[in-house]
């Protein structure tokens, strides 16, 4: 009999037999029983983050097969709350590919072994929360950064404004642990906004403050504006067809906004020391007005030489692709990078 979830999302055989083991194993067992169930009411209320505690509960009591037996047990409730949604059966498969990409990911840091980790990630795709259309992934949530974006009325620019509060360094990026060259600060009366302005070409914030008419301005997106944010799956190329079809498919999915969203080493202008001018990724963060985000460490350095390596690390190995050699010898030199905020229209 053929398993709809393993055809859809191509499943190898070695993967269906460590699936149907486990299912044997917990036939009758009423734990599981129990998570299947809480599991079912969750995606049926679209619940993301129960169906992420169930997930978690399960892959802690039975291990990392667990959470792609649930997935299976739940299938027909996924698709049906997929299909409540009127989204298509295409985008659906698509959105739930990533499972088998983050299966991968289990194979290649566990010896081949069978399983899903990250659990918290994969239930908004089990939810329709995050949608895959074309190259990109996108999942609308509250903005929930530190500077306001505003559209100038007789021009139809756009103008980024920090919050006020934030540490800088000399050179605007955020001081984070370092000591600040200047604060922002925010004022506003029934007339005017005094903020420091961003840059968006080299994603800092400038040291001094400028006044505008409001009565010039539109709101765009604040802190709490709802807007849509874009993921980037590891698989594919980002070329610039391919990110063209996809922010296209993404405009006509999500009619209601102009603007999508992204936080990424791949918005970092200092890609350019890096890569030449006419590469993929270069191409892709110019896309973006750029904005500084916070940040523990720079995405670049895991996703560039490898998962949960530092920048230290990363140094001290032997480079591999041009890319990797780049960035070595750019830091050699002092060269920063980040993981950088940005925002781009869908056409």
């Amino acid at each position: 009999m053929q398993c709809r979830y393993y055809d859809e999302l191509r499943f190898h055989q070695r993967h269906i037999e460590d699936i149907q083991v486990l299912e044997e194993t917990l036939r009758n067992n009423p734990d599981h029983a129990s998570l299947l169930e809480r599991g079912r009411n969750a995606i049926a209320d679209a619940d993301a983050a129960e169906v992420a505690n169930t997930l978690s509960l399960g892959l802690a009591r039975f291990g990392a097969v667990h959470p792609l037996l649930a997935i299976k047990c739940w299938y027909e409730e996924i698709g049906a709350s997929y299909c409540r949604q009127n989204i298509s059966e295409d985008t659906r498969i698509a959105t739930l590919l990533d499972i088998r990409l983050w299966m991968e990911s289990y194979e290649k840091t566990h010896q081949g072994q069978t399983g899903l980790e990250q659990v918290y990630w994969i239930s908004r795709h089990l939810c329709a929360k995050i949608l895959r259309l074309g190259r990109l992934q996108y999942e609308p949530k509250i903005f929930g950064q530190s500077v306001c974006i505003y559209r100038d009325k007789h021009s139809g620019n756009l103008l980024t404004l920090a919050e006020g509060n934030l540490g800088c360094t000399a050179q605007g990026h955020l001081s984070l642990d370092k000591i600040a060259s200047f604060v922002t600060a925010w004022h506003e009366d029934d007339s005017t906004i005094t903020a420091f302005p961003v840059d968006t070409t080299n994603a800092c914030i400038l040291s001094k403050p400028t006044t505008f008419a409001k009565a010039d301005l539109q709101r765009v997106a604040d802190r709490q504006t709802e807007v849509v944010f874009i993921h980037i799956p590891e698989d594919g190329k980002l070329d610039t067809q391919a990110v063209d079809e996809s922010l296209s498919l993404a405009g006509n999915q999500f009619p209601h906004h102009t603007l999508f969203f992204c936080v990424s080493w791949l918005l970092d202008p200092a890609l350019l020391r890096v890569a030449s001018k006419d590469s993929n990724i270069v191409s892709f963060m110019q896309r973006f007005e750029k904005f500084p985000v916070p940040f523990q460490q720079a995405q670049i350095f895991e996703r560039v030489f490898g998962k949960g390596l530092s920048e230290e690390e990363c140094m001290r190995l032997h480079p591999h692709t041009s890319l990797q050699e780049n960035i070595q010898r750019e830091l050699e030199k002092g060269c920063a990078f980040r993981t950088i905020g940005g925002f781009t229209s869908p056409s």
